[in-house]
């Protein structure tokens, strides 16, 4: 019974971390994010630029 709920939390863990984060408005922080238009900001980011987070 143990096992099976450690099994359980792991996949709703898994489905819990692989949602998509929400686009944002305003300027991209990371790459990872989606921007307003629901592209992903990859070197947009400010973590990609010089001076950037």
């Amino acid at each position: 019974m143990m096992k099976q709920i450690l099994a359980l939390a792991l996949i709703v863990a898994g489905i819990y971390v692989a949602q998509p984060a929400p686009a944002q408005a305003g300027p991209c922080q990371h790459s990872y994010d989606r921007a307003s238009d629901g592209s992903r900001c990859g070197g947009r980011a400010a973590d990609r630029r010089s001076g950037g987070n």
